[in-house]
């Protein structure tokens, strides 16, 4: 018997079978699994523009926790935390630098 056609290419079947439940020796578990590869995310979507991707990842792990209990797709939605994050960091240091240079053009420092 032929394996059906979205099963061959990696969609999810859907079941009446209830997800695990999700708690937070759950979120520990997810956590460390993906932590080190969260960082190396920010690393690539911050471009080197950021002094401590780290820390810009643990600023996505806060905005996604609040919604671990009830998210669909875990992985991805942490992947868009981390983007969100990235950005906030990206416009935060953006920002820096503008003002930076206004302070060497008008002569002024802070």
């Amino acid at each position: 018997m032929e394996t059906p056609a979205n099963e061959r290419i990696g969609y999810r079947v859907m079941t009446d079978i209830p997800p695990p439940p999700r708690d937070e020796w759950s979120f520990r578990e997810f956590y460390a699994a993906r932590r080190a590869r969260m960082i190396g995310f920010v690393r690539v979507q911050a471009a080197g523009l950021v002094s401590d991707p780290e820390l810009v990842a643990e600023d996505g792990w806060y905005k996604f926790f609040p919604h671990w209990k009830d998210c669909e797709y875990p992985d991805g939605y942490v992947r868009k935390c981390m983007v969100s994050a990235a950005n906030d960091a990206l416009r935060a240091a953006s920002a820096r630098r503008g003002a930076d240079s206004q302070d060497r053009e008008t002569g002024s420092a802070s």
